[in-house]
């Protein structure tokens, strides 16, 4: 069974990847672009669709996806810091049938209002923001009864990149951000030394 929280010896040190699932617009892309972690952004439209002879994705769906896609993520676990992953239920069906540990990160329910207003300010199409506003109670509400992932919901005005700051283990014990950069949530080398806790789940401001 594939662990994402084992420790990897990559090129002399060794690095412990998180995978993070990232509802849309929680900043995962702004994450990607505004950290010294390593980080890996894997779209998803990347792997679910034919591409046309000029690496452009067509309107035909890939067969190979989503297992092309947990492919991927699999290849790249212990080579980077985080794989920041699609939250499409059937990425996420995909990742618990193949045994990977993974965060989900996602909106308030209530939150419907300042996404809507994300979208639009990052320019999503009319056709998504749609899609997303009639759907949103069910999304939301699907993920609130996943019972595989690590679920972090995130604040009112909360985005993804303030949660890589400062940590807590499961006791509550706060731990710095020089530790959270250099061990990503790992009980290894944790400065509380719980005992019994085997890794910290949650990264707060």
């Amino acid at each position: 069974m594939l662990d994402s929280k084992r420790w990897v010896l990559v090129g002399g040190d060794y690095m412990n990847t998180k995978v993070i699932s990232g509802f849309p617009g929680v900043g995962k892309s702004y994450l990607f672009n505004n950290t010294d972690l390593k980080v890996l952004d894997s779209d998803s439209s990347n792997f679910s669709w034919i591409k046309d002879s000029e690496g452009r994705n067509t309107k035909e769906r890939n067969p190979d996806f989503p297992q092309n896609y947990i492919d991927h993520i699999k290849k790249n676990i212990g080579k980077v810091d985080i794989i920041l992953t699609s939250s499409h239920d059937v990425v996420r069906k995909a990742l618990k049938e193949s045994c990977i540990d993974y965060i989900l990160v996602h909106p308030n329910i209530r939150a419907k209002e300042e996404y809507i207003e994300r979208y639009t300010q990052r320019g999503n199409d009319e056709s998504f923001i749609k899609m997303i506003n009639e759907n949103w109670d069910k999304f939301i509400i699907d993920i609130e009864n996943e019972n595989f992932p690590i679920k972090i919901e995130l604040d009112k005005f909360e985005y993804l990149s303030d949660l890589i700051k400062y940590g807590y283990c499961k006791n509550g014990n706060i731990v710095g951000s020089n530790y959270i950069s250099r061990n990503l949530y790992s009980w290894r080398g944790c400065p509380i030394q719980c005992n019994d806790c085997d890794y910290c789940i949650r990264v707060v401001k």
